[in-house]
């Protein structure tokens, strides 16, 4: 007979995590989201199945054994690439990423035959680990690779990837300014306590491996509660803070001309364009750091005396590096900036031109069409329409 405690954790919130796991993949976003929501799924399914692997229930549902054993090989990608996204949420998902996921398929793969064969196999299976008490060490005919191989895979794994993403947070941080931190500063402490969280859990699950925790009898481990705090902790930043998950402000909108295809002025020598490139590097830093650009009434020389270089400098270096003119350029951004929040934000789909206009920086719905149509030969209504279906 289930009691309340039961029902609330492995159906309850299971379902609560499916939920809200098919909304951010379904949803229009960058992919940090839909790797979340993956995460939310895939951590639903371990906390439902498993309800039928504790407490001794196992042996009653023996189909179900060892289906959770590829699952562990999909944690550490789904979270590692979820705060790489989270990080960079304006570049493009690449199909080389899909590799992360190879590990699950093959471990899948090669436990089929136990998953489809005699429930006598499956029996004999959960008999040796009960008598040998261990998931590490017990004898299993399941699969081609031995168990412990398996086990030491599945850790390497985890382990990797908890440390992989905390070192590119710690690189991420490294390269930004104070400013920009702050401004940034609720996404960075749910990345970090996230990581710290997922730790922890690994501490423990290393602990179990190596036999520092004894065997509880297929009851929850504390392992577990770590892991379901972490799905928790992210559960109600979703639910609480949503606009967390737009990921981290600002990226550089605008993007460079390839070194081919830049045109250096006569007598212009390499260590001028590499300044060049220097000054692009610190005006896009300024950007992320302070969107000055939505200011309908920037000017040249402002941008100029805030980067402490002459207005010929900033001109020159933004012809060079991006193939625009100053007025092209920042329209380029702002143009870019309400593309972004359109496909993050559907309260800014709902938006009129006017309002786009203003908090885009353009001052007026005229200077929204006037640069749409200039930059893109088309209307500001038929861009963003465009910008969506490419969504």
């Amino acid at each position: 007979m289930l009691n309340t405690v039961e029902l609330f954790y492995y159906f309850a919130l299971s379902t609560l995590l499916w939920i809200f796991g098919i909304n951010l993949v379904s949803r229009k976003g960058h992919a940090a989201t839909k790797f979340l929501g993956l995460y939310f799924i895939t951590f639903g399914i371990r906390i439902f199945i498993s309800y039928f692997a504790t407490d001794g229930r196992i042996t009653l549902y023996p189909h179900l054994f060892r289906v959770l054993s590829p699952l562990y090989f999909l944690f550490g990608p789904l979270a590692f690439l979820f705060l790489r996204y989270t990080l960079t949420p304006n570049k493009a998902f690449t199909r080389w990423h899909l590799f992360h996921f190879l590990p699950f398929v093959l471990h899948a793969l090669e436990l089929f035959p136990f998953y489809f064969g005699p429930v006598e196999n499956k029996l004999e299976e959960i008999q040796h680990l009960l008598q040998s008490q261990s998931f590490v060490s017990y004898k299993s005919h399941a699969g081609i690779i031995p168990l412990n191989i398996i086990t030491v895979l599945k850790l390497c794994s985890l382990t990797g990837y908890a440390l992989t993403g905390i070192f590119l947070l710690i690189k991420f941080m490294a390269s930004k300014s104070k400013a920009y931190l702050q401004k940034n500063k609720l996404i960075l402490n749910w990345l970090i306590a996230d990581s710290a969280l997922r730790i922890l859990s690994l501490i423990f699950t290393i602990s179990y491996v190596v036999g520092k925790i004894s065997f509880n009898n297929l009851k929850f481990s504390y392992a577990d509660l770590l892991m379901t705090l972490d799905g928790c902790f992210n559960l109600a930043i979703v639910f609480f803070i949503p606009k967390l998950l737009d990921g981290a402000q600002f990226t550089a909108l605008v993007h460079r001309l390839n070194k081919a295809d830049r045109i250096p002025e006569s007598g212009e020598n390499p260590q001028r364009l590499q300044n060049y490139q220097h000054i692009s590097a610190k005006l896009e830093q300024l950007f992320e750091e302070d969107p000055i650009f939505l200011n309908s009434q920037l000017v040249q020389e402002q941008l100029a005396k805030r980067l402490q270089i002459s207005v010929r400098e900033l001109a020159r270096a933004i012809s060079y590096v991006y193939g625009l003119s100053f007025p092209d350029f920042i329209n380029t951004w702002r143009i870019e900036y309400l593309v972004d929040k359109r496909k993050l934000n559907e309260t800014w789909q709902a938006y009129s031109l006017e309002l786009l206009a203003e908090s885009g920086g353009f001052g007026s719905r005229q200077g929204l069409h006037n640069a749409v149509n200039r930059l893109h030969g088309t209307t500001p209504a038929l861009f963003f329409a465009t910008k969506e279906k490419d969504t």
